[in-house]
């Protein structure tokens, strides 16, 4: 009797820990992404050229890519590192898999070749532009 409670206690601390929600962070509120994109170095129209996309890691099985955007400055807003219409940069991101369908800030969108979007960027210590606004650094939040 005092073994078959002990097992059956163990199996419900299993199933718990099996069942518990997988940590997750919460869609942020619009004005958040209002002020990333007002304290934004970097805030441009940008013409993109070419866009690849791999798979983070032989190990990485979340389906998340490494995106490198080629793209041309078309009209300069706000530069912090000297940016001018015509000048090329190159964006780096980590894509979220879309197929995934998390609670979660927004995921950065996918952007097509010879089409045009506004940008709010930062520059790395590598030398390309990163998203500085998350889910709405190419598009407006407002």
């Amino acid at each position: 009797m005092k073994k078959a409670r002990y097992v059956s206690r163990i199996a419900i601390a299993i199933l718990s820990i099996a069942f518990l929600p997988s940590p997750v962070s919460a869609e942020l509120p619009p004005d958040v992404y209002e002020r990333m994109q007002r304290d934004a170095p970097e805030v441009l129209k940008i013409s993109v050229k070419r866009v690849f996309a791999s798979r983070k890691g032989a190990l990485d099985f979340s389906g998340d890519r490494d995106v490198t955007v080629f793209a041309i400055v078309v009209s300069v807003t706000k530069t912090a590192s000297g940016l001018k219409a015509g000048d090329e940069i190159v964006i780096r991101y980590v894509a979220k898999n879309p197929d995934e369908k998390m609670a979660g800030p927004r995921p950065i969108p996918k952007l097509e070749e010879k089409k045009e979007y506004p940008a709010w960027l930062s520059k790395s210590e590598a030398g390309h532009y990163e998203p500085a606004a998350r889910g709405f650094s190419f598009t407006s939040a407002k």
